[in-house]
């Protein structure tokens, strides 16, 4: 638990940093962007801080000074330097424009029933701490080698499985910042809940000038609202809601501002953030750059081109730069001609798209539709049509040119999710894990798609228009009542918590631009107050839930140097880290060269990377087959075992839900030893042990 003093240092630098960088956003959006209101200046505002705040910290993560004075001068620098330098005029509130109660009903039911949802998984993160594969695996992981390197060119070698390391990882860097502030990750669940707000406002915001913005936001509400998709992003700390976040904020950036340069660049900007979170996002930044050139004036298609590019550069090719400096290679997960790299991961091979399976009618009629029901509710082909046939009719009978570009890139980017790699990922011939996980890698497309889809009623009533809203409303709460978080939990704090979120959002929304600056001050002051009060007592329940769900497995606490071999290890590693997130976490791998990594093949290598290590202790586990979730023995365990300086301390469990080869469906315990003293290369075994 953080002391008070470190607590208040914290949330004084943290609030102090977000103040400026709003400052920042709000400078941009009013300078050059002036005549936008309402939730597009929001976004444009939202994406302009964000921007700032990532490069801020590319550029000190690349000096090793990703701490907590350069990062904090830096962020609070940003927005008086921007006040001063463009003087903005004005306040970018608009005319006052009151929701209609017809369309406000829906939303609010739809808001509230997503919100409770989703604060049901943050409740749960705050008794048994962060969860959720991909977040153990490597999201946080990374985050904390960032946090505790204080460098953003550092890699974490986590596994040989996927070669993860190689990732855009921004996802990372904003868990890595909340580290930065508090030495603690208790702000790691709440994250995704301000992408999945931002998320719903550049929906909201997409349908805002057509006259269906609730519809709007609903639509992509109806995206994040079933546990396949939300699943390990409610609560933990996967990237889907951010990468969609950024694409969708792009898609209404060009749309709102399709001839202007500074709305150009933010899209950009936008674009790049997106890239730089998951690298799903590249056919859907494709199909943006496209709608770019097809936007862009005769005669001013090239210099358009070059202004994108150069914005989707600005915030995304850090992450492939460091991999050219590792590897040779941008993109190292691929082959590419004339270019180095690591060669094959060990359980990469079936990472493969589902337009392999468009031949196999049992995969396309009948596994992936059963798939997307899992993933996306019991109306997922609803909601699945409802995109595709908005985003067609948009096409054939737009407003205006840039909606029948925009509803193009929609329709490309879900088309997109069907040859992307691992939507189909699984044993061979078995592709229903992929199809079922990687569902969400439909998100982006989808979320426009829906966004979009109620704009074809704009020239109708606004009767006809607010009703809409209805049917989106229910695919959002059919699946989300139906969640199976409901048991999990007790129900009763994350609803009135939700309830008091939907009625802060309506008032703010109505009221905030309508007070004048001293009440708008006043509220800002109030709202920090309540977030420094109520943040500590979160901080405390988040640090006392944490404890009790990661003491079982902890190695050990407090600055130790833990190693780890075996490759179902990887996929808990993160829950070593201790309280104050000081214990050193390291997969026991061979480097070879241009970014290869590997297990030790050999006892007196395996033990020869031990002593290089200088671990205290070691945590022993099974290999692991991911695709059917068993596991079976590690010769490396007898190689490390059989050295009289490896001191058994206890076991510890392994990972649920999968299967032994030696103890039937009981899972395969860790087991945990203390180093005493230098491994003896010479001491090994004779002969290796057979698996």
């Amino acid at each position: 638990m953080l002391t008070t003093s470190h607590y208040l240092l914290g949330a004084a630098a943290l609030l102090a940093s977000i103040a400026s960088l709003t400052v920042f956003g709000r400078a941009i959006q009013l300078h050059w962007l002036k005549e936008w209101h309402g939730p597009e200046a929001i976004i444009a505002r939202a994406i302009a801080g964000v921007s700032a705040a990532m490069i801020i910290c590319y550029i000190l993560g690349s000096l090793g000074a990703f701490s907590l004075v350069p990062l904090t001068i830096a962020f609070l620098v940003t927005g008086p330097v921007a006040q001063l330098a463009l003087k903005p005029k004005g306040n970018g509130f608009g005319e006052y424009e009151e929701t209609s109660g017809r369309a406000a009903l829906p939303l609010a039911i739809g808001g509230l029933m997503l919100f409770g949802v989703w604060l049901l998984q943050v409740r749960y993160s705050m008794r048994v701490g962060l969860t959720g594969t991909d977040a153990l695996w490597y999201h946080m992981p990374f985050a904390q080698r960032f946090f505790q390197t204080e460098s953003l060119l550092s890699f974490n070698y986590a596994e040989p499985l996927f070669q993860t390391y190689f990732y855009p990882s921004s996802g990372s860097v904003f868990h890595a910042l909340g580290m930065v502030f508090f030495h603690r990750d208790f702000l790691s669940p709440l994250i995704n809940m301000v992408w999945l707000g931002l998320a719903l406002l550049a929906g909201a915001a997409i349908g805002h000038r057509k006259g269906v913005a609730a519809t709007s936001a609903l639509g992509v509400a109806a995206v994040f609202a079933a546990d396949g998709v939300l699943r390990g992003s409610a609560g933990s700390a996967m990237v889907d809601t951010p990468s969609t976040f950024f694409f969708l904020a792009a898609a209404l950036l060009l749309i709102r501002g399709a001839e202007s340069r500074p709305a150009l660049v933010l899209a950009a900007l936008s674009a790049g953030l997106g890239l730089s979170v998951k690298l799903t996002i590249a056919i859907p930044t494709a199909a943006l750059t496209i709608a770019v050139i097809v936007l862009a004036k005769k005669g001013d298609r090239v210099k358009s081109l070059a202004i994108w590019l150069v914005g989707v550069f600005a915030t995304s090719a850090f992450w492939f730069i460091r991999n050219i400096s590792e590897t040779g290679n941008p993109l190292p997960l691929l082959k590419l001609p004339l270019l180095t790299g690591p060669g094959k991961a060990l359980q990469s091979d079936n990472m493969v798209p589902i337009s392999k399976y468009f031949t196999d009618t049992d995969v396309m009629f009948h596994m992936l539709p059963n798939a997307w029901n899992k993933s996306l509710g019991p109306g997922a082909l609803f909601v699945i049509a409802i995109a595709v046939i908005g985003s067609l009719v948009l096409v054939s009978k737009p407003p205006a040119k840039v909606w029948r570009v925009m509803s193009f890139v929609a329709l490309a980017t879900m088309a997109g999710y069907f040859f992307t790699p691992g939507t189909a990922a699984g044993p061979p011939g078995g592709p229903m894990r992929g199809l079922f996980w990687d569902t969400r890698f439909i998100a982006p497309g989808l979320a426009l798609g829906l966004a979009l889809a109620p704009v074809v009623l704009a020239k109708y009533s606004a009767r006809i228009r607010d009703l809409s809203a209805i049917p989106l409303a229910i695919l959002v709460v059919i699946p989300a009542t139906r969640s199976q978080w409901w048991v999990l939990t007790h129900p009763r704090l994350p609803l009135i918590t939700a309830s008091v979120i939907v009625i802060g959002i309506f008032l703010v929304g109505n009221y905030y631009g309508r007070v004048g600056n001293k009440g708008r001050a006043a509220f800002l002051v109030l709202l920090a107050l309540f977030m420094v009060v109520g943040g500590r007592d979160y901080e405390r329940a988040y640090a006392h839930g944490r404890e009790q769900g990661y003491g079982k497995s902890l190695a050990a606490t407090g600055n130790s140097r833990i190693g780890i071999i075996g490759e179902a290890g990887t996929f808990t590693q993160y829950m070593q880290s201790g309280t104050d997130l000081s214990n050193y976490v390291e997969f026991i791998g061979v480097h070879g060269p241009h970014g290869a990594f590997r297990p030790a093949d050999t006892c007196a290598g395996l033990r020869g990377l031990v002593n290089t290590g200088r671990f205290n202790y070691v945590i022993t586990s099974p290999d692991r087959d991911i695709w059917n979730r068993s596991t079976h023995p590690n010769r490396q365990v007898p190689w490390l075992t059989t050295d009289p300086n490896a001191k058994f301390v206890k076991q510890i469990p392994g990972l649920a839900r999968n299967t032994s080869s030696t103890l039937g469906n009981k899972p395969d315990p860790f087991s945990v030893y203390r180093i005493t003293g230098p491994l003896s290369p010479k001491s090994c075994p004779a002969a290796p042990v057979k698996r």
